[in-house]
């Protein structure tokens, strides 16, 4: 486990031990990228010559843009992160996205490929039109002081990109 580079820096040969063993006991991979430790295993499974799928679940040029480093850090970011995840794509043996065409756009798949979310909406979440202003009513509420003002966000806090510490300001 780490949080941010310095940290995986300094676990770098353990992340990577532990790369090398999951070839040698795993039958399949299926890569989640983009991700550091994804694209570890990418480098051994590409050097041993091994046949992986990716499940693209976001990108690694928007990642670099709002990562919270620094300029250098970002910039060096953007260009490999982007140069690798293409590669992941056209390389995988079979890749699932979560957009319709968005990520396929800049991470064109290689070989098989489908479109698919884990988001599931049915009918009894969905609200309708009177059900949204009495939300809308006790938000004002809350705004003004008749109530306190809660707010639920579920997410990392380590990745900075997903924007928590925006919320919060």
């Amino acid at each position: 486990y780490y949080i941010g580079p310095w940290q995986y820096l300094k676990r770098w040969h353990k992340i990577m031990t532990m790369v090398k063993e999951a070839t040698r006991q795993a039958d399949v991979f299926s890569l989640r990228i983009p991700g550091r430790v994804s694209t570890l295993l990418w480098y051994e499974l590409m050097r041993q010559g091994m046949p992986y799928g990716v499940e693209v679940v976001g990108s690694s040029a928007d990642v670099a843009q709002t990562c919270g480093c620094n300029a250098l850090i970002r910039f060096v970011l953007g260009i490999l992160g982007p140069r690798n995840q293409r590669r992941q794509c056209k390389n995988a043996v079979a890749a699932s996205y979560i957009t319709r065409e968005y990520l396929q756009s800049s991470y064109p798949p290689g070989g098989w490929h489908i479109n698919c979310s884990n988001v599931d909406l049915p009918d009894e979440v969905i609200i309708d039109g009177h059900q949204l202003d009495v939300k809308l009513a006790s938000t004002r509420e809350a705004i003004h002081g008749g109530r306190p003002f809660r707010i639920c966000h579920v997410g990392s806090m380590a990745a900075k990109y997903k924007g928590q510490d925006v919320l919060i300001e």
